[in-house]
């Protein structure tokens, strides 16, 4: 993100919080030059689903995604649930830069 321009500029504090109580992935993105300066609030992970039933195929590129899923049968081979007028980039960009 921006944290090292923000520390390199002055403009944040190290903070001293209990590490132990998050994951250390979350302690990771908010640490600089193995300083912490934040306070990691959420963390999600992105996942692609899978029905067995329909497929059993395991794509490396979206276009065999897309190819095992017109193959299954399935009305619906491929389903997005997001807000079709907003969209949302940041869900998305795994499909993106696959």
């Amino acid at each position: 993100d921006g944290l090292g321009k923000l520390v390199q500029n002055g403009v944040v504090n190290p903070v001293d919080i209990p590490t132990e109580r998050f994951r250390k992935e979350a302690i990771k993105a908010v640490t600089y030059d193995g300083k912490i300066y934040g306070v990691p609030y959420a963390t999600e992970n992105l996942g692609l689903v899978r029905n067995d039933d329909l497929t059993k195929a395991e794509p490396k590129t979206f276009t065999e995604m897309i190819d095992a899923g017109r193959q299954s049968g399935a009305e619906y081979p491929f389903v997005i649930d997001q807000d079709p007028e907003l969209g949302d980039p940041y869900h998305m960009y795994p499909f993106q830069t696959s």
